[in-house]
């Protein structure tokens, strides 16, 4: 009870703070992703529960959303109102064709919306609208992977980390303002409030050892790279040691 105090405190106070200016800026919003959107504990979050349950199929949302109408951020369209919403979504399938050899699709998502208020702002919500149905701007990181199985003590999870972030550019003041920039580029000719950003996914764990990377196309780079070793004893209890590395 007294953590749930403290979290309702904290809550009350960051809301009230937002609350004072009744605006959002790019530099406001950016630090609510980072301090929100942590995409490798959402990814070890559910894995355990996978791990520890072995379903067959799996599929969970959780968010926290604030009225649409209670704050207001700048854009290139002038101000527009809008509510945030935190949110993390997983889903999981497994077929498992042979007990030595098993298949599964995985996807997770972790993110944090400012959605578009479509009770004031009907000329950029409406299917008819200009922009073509705007949702808003979000910052979110996506897992999406395949997950191959061999046996109890080697298996491999690989596929793709998806990161969305907000298009941002300045304004004839020189301030940051969310934007809306064209893509004319075949297939797929829209209005896009955001930019994405492509990393190869690896997990794999092997008799005890497990390895984990993350690898940028764009940079040619490794973002991530941890290696651990979990030892149990049944007399002394768990002891993991690990080697990690972060670029941040």
């Amino acid at each position: 009870m007294k953590s749930i105090f403290i979290i309702l405190i904290i809550l009350i106070s960051i809301n009230q703070s937002f609350a004072q200016k009744g605006q959002i800026t790019p530099d406001s919003f950016e630090w609510m992703a980072k301090t929100s959107i942590n995409i490798m504990d959402t990814y070890q979050y559910y894995n355990t529960l996978i791990d520890n349950y072995e379903p067959k199929f799996l599929f969970d949302a959780r968010s926290v959303q604030t009225f649409w109408d209670n704050y207001i951020i700048p854009t290139t369209l002038g101000d527009i109102t809008v509510g945030p919403i935190q949110m993390d979504m997983a889903l999981y399938w497994k077929w498992q064709p042979r007990d030595s050899l098993s298949f599964g699709f995985l996807a997770f998502v972790n993110g944090i919306d400012l959605q578009i208020d479509e009770n004031i702002h009907l000329e950029l919500t409406s299917v008819d609208s200009l922009y073509g149905d705007l949702y808003g701007w979000k910052s979110r990181k996506y897992i999406i992977a395949v997950h191959l199985e061999f046996n109890k003590d080697i298996d491999v999870t690989i596929g793709a980390l998806i990161q969305q972030t907000p298009y941002i550019t300045l304004d004839s003041l020189g301030n940051q303002v969310f934007s809306i920039p064209y893509f004319d580029e075949p297939p797929i000719e829209e209005w896009r409030t955001y930019e994405e950003q492509t990393e190869l996914f690896l997990n794999g764990t092997a008799y005890g050892y497990e390895v984990r990377t993350l690898y940028e196309f764009k940079e040619s780079s490794i973002n991530l790279f941890e290696i651990n070793k979990e030892l149990k004893n049944k007399r002394y209890g768990e002891f993991e040691l690990g080697l990690n590395y972060y670029k941040h």
